[in-house]
Parts: C-alpha cells; sequence; structure tokens
C-alpha cells in the first residue's frame, strides 16, 4: 500500500526485468521490508513520470542480484559513503533508519547491499544473497560498508 501510493504520488513508471530462476532462503517480511525501502527511497528521488527499474539476476557465487534503480537526482559521491550510517538522512521527515536497517537485515543472512550513483542521473541499490543464507552476527561484518563508488 505504501509502495503504491509513494509511485502514484510521482505517477512513476516501474519497469521489471526479472531474470533469476534460484529461490533464496530469507525471511519474507524482512526482505519485503528492504525492497519497500528501497522502492519508497527511489520514489522519493525521482522527478514527476521518472521511472524505477525492479532487476534479478543470477549470483555467479550461488544466489540472486535484485537491483532497484532510479533515474532521479544521484546521490553526491561525498555523501555516499554515508548513506548506510543510522540516522543519516536528507530528507526533511526520513529518520535516517531505512537503509542502515535494511544493511543490517541483509548483511545477518551474508549478503551485501551495494549502492552505485551518478549524481544528477540515477541511483542504483543492489541486494546480493546466497541461495542459503550465511548467517552472522559479527557486529564488525554487519557494519561493513560496500559502495560502489564507479
Amino acid at each position: 500500500m505504501l509502495v503504491r501510493h509513494e509511485l502514484a504520488a510521482k505517477a512513476a513508471k516501474v519497469e521489471r526485468r526479472l531474470e533469476a530462476s534460484s529461490r533464496v532462503r530469507m525471511n519474507a517480511q524482512e526482505l519485503q521490508q528492504v525492497l519497500v525501502n528501497l522502492i519508497v527511497n527511489a520514489a522519493h528521488a525521482i522527478p514527476r513520470n521518472g521511472t524505477i527499474r525492479l532487476s534479478t539476476r543470477e549470483w555467479s557465487r550461488g544466489g540472486v542480484v535484485i537491483g532497484v534503480e532510479d533515474d532521479g537526482e544521484g546521490i553526491p559521491p561525498a555523501l555516499l559513503d554515508r548513506v548506510f550510517d543510522p540516522f543519516y538522512t536528507t530528507r526533511h521527515q526520513g529518520s535516517g533508519l531505512g537503509l542502515s536497517v535494511s544493511f543490517g537485515l541483509i548483511r545477518r543472512y551474508g549478503g551485501q547491499l551495494t549502492v552505485a550513483s551518478e549524481e544528477g542521473r540515477w541511483t542504483r541499490f543492489e541486494i546480493w544473497l546466497h541461495r542459503q543464507p550465511v548467517y552472522t552476527d559479527d557486529e564488525e561484518a554487519l557494519m561493513e560498508r560496500y559502495v560502489d563508488n564507479s
């Protein structure tokens, strides 16, 4: 419902390219929480009539990559390293917890949440999940940051 409302408010176009056939084992509600957060953030970033691209593909290391990309304003390079920090936000009404919580959920299953962006053009988040979870509760591992500055 929240996603539908945010997309309608921007008259957003959603493109899907779902190529992965593998299944991954992760709590469905937790994965949904991560996806809702990424899609809502994308909806906030795009202009009216903007596009959000959802994709899946096989990961050669035995899993799936889920992508959420938008054609919004992008993230300035100086801020990319901070997007997963707790309480960091650039929105007036944001809590700054969505990406941080999402990052922790994915890392708990041994996956990665990455971000790449070109300022003024696009941002892409990718969720990298193993078919079978590689559970971790190691605080250091959970706090590692994965930012693709390319």
